[in-house]
């Protein structure tokens, strides 16, 4: 398998801090393999890039053999068999999860920043004495 390129990763993440994005979820195949290296062999693969961390990959399960678990965490779903059921029931619960998980995520550090800004004391000036009161 090829050598991660660190070196574009970190730089794609830097890019995306500044541009305040939180995670990329890309599904056509020319994103996925410039994140992971994994050419999607029947169309339904996708990655979640984070603004840090390791890219998580989601494949259907008898892709499993082609991805080196170096680029990206792997979570399969199941496509193709009796015992999976509906394929498209199986690919939009994988794509919910990422996503549910981004949101809850977000809504944790809105929470904490609203917390952190409740702690900052108020500044008032006195104005009998033009002294600021903490």
């Amino acid at each position: 398998m090829a050598k991660i390129d660190l070196e574009r990763l970190e730089t794609l993440q830097k890019k995306m801090v500044d541009a305040g994005l939180s995670a990329l979820i890309c599904r056509l195949p020319e994103n996925v393999v410039y994140l992971t290296e994994y050419w999607p062999h029947h169309g339904f693969s996708f990655v979640v890039f984070p603004q840090s961390g390791k890219a998580r990959l989601y494949i259907p399960e008898v892709e499993l053999e082609y991805t080196d678990p170096d680029w990206a965490d792997v979570t399969c779903f199941g496509w193709g068999l009796l015992k999976d059921g509906d394929l498209y029931q199986n690919y939009t619960r994988c794509l919910l999860l990422p996503i549910k998980s981004l949101v809850w995520q977000e809504r944790k550090s809105l929470s904490s920043r609203a917390l952190k800004s409740l702690r900052r004391p108020i500044v008032r000036p006195n104005r009998s004495s033009g002294k600021t009161l903490a």
